[in-house]
């Protein structure tokens, strides 16, 4: 089996149980389920990357169940980085802290890159590093011009290029790194035409089949922004007024959203609306 075949389904668990700590893999995905964007609901999140944290930081355990903290506590600060109303670069400390929790997880399970130590660890590496990709770029997408090209040397090139070789090979399937590389060059000088083309592999890889539009209003928003920046606004308009249509049906967009949480693992109703209406400010800002 290819072993990122299932990149893509991140965070379908199997049922191991975290016995040692009284909570199981369920009740950690139903707190996510619960969660919320009020003080409580962020409150919640710092809970559960201290969980993941102590799951992690648990040498008695086994290095799958170990990394399946550190992704816990990635998803935790995810969230917060997506939503806390909070400045901008405060929310870029909580996913850059989120970017390093998945990578601890991903240094317990890998041999080389890509490569678990063990064949059953396949999966969770593989989600690892969905998570890794995703919130990594959700921090370096909008770095200072310095600190992108400091930070592009010595960690951004070699990882995710390393990992877009592999896609390319078919030793891996998905879009979560064609994303992250997509928003990296988008940060640093010259890189837009680069941006563009792994943004739109991001954007057609996550395309429903039914509605011919992401699944992930965000891939459409930055495949937007990449087209804007090389000057070809109008075929941003077309795919943002594409999604903002089907938007107006909520019927419709209740069932791209239903295949965006197959493929994501977990519910995400609310971010859904959140990046509708992000779509909405990029082609208003086009008028």
């Amino acid at each position: 089996m290819n072993i990122f075949l299932n990149l893509v389904f991140v965070c379908t668990l199997s049922f191991y149980s975290f016995a040692t700590f009284g909570v199981s893999v369920q009740d950690i995905e139903q707190e996510f389920k619960q969660r919320s964007m009020d003080d409580a609901g962020f409150e919640s999140m710092l809970n559960l990357e201290a969980m993941g944290l102590e799951i992690f930081n648990s040498e008695d355990l086994s290095d799958q169940i170990r990394a399946r903290g550190a992704l816990t506590a990635c998803r935790a600060k995810n969230f917060r980085g997506e939503y806390l109303p909070v400045s901008r670069a405060e929310r870029k400390i909580e996913f850059h802290e989120g970017s390093q929790h998945c990578k601890k997880g991903i240094k317990l399970l890998e041999q080389d890159l890509g490569e678990p130590k063990n064949s059953e660890d396949r999966e969770v590496l593989a989600d690892l590093y969905f998570w890794y990709t995703t919130v990594f770029g959700r921090w370096f997408e909008d770095e200072s011009k310095f600190s992108a090209l400091k930070y592009w040397k010595n960690e951004v090139k070699p990882i995710l290029e390393s990992l877009i070789e592999q896609m390319e090979m078919g030793k891996m399937l998905g879009w979560g790194p064609y994303r992250a590389l997509g928003r990296a060059y988008y940060s640093i000088p010259a890189g837009k035409s680069k941006s563009l083309r792994f943004m739109k592999k991001a954007y057609m890889k996550s395309r429903s089949k039914t509605f011919k539009v992401s699944v992930y209003p965000l891939n459409t928003v930055y495949y937007a922004e990449s087209l804007i920046a090389k000057g070809k606004a109008e075929e941003a308009k077309v795919i943002l007024e594409k999604t903002l249509t089907l938007a107006e049906d909520e019927e419709k967009l209740r069932a791209l959203n239903a295949e965006a949480e197959k493929l994501y693992g977990d519910y995400r109703w609310f971010e859904t609306l959140h990046e509708i209406e992000m779509c909405r400010e990029v082609l208003q800002s086009l008028k």
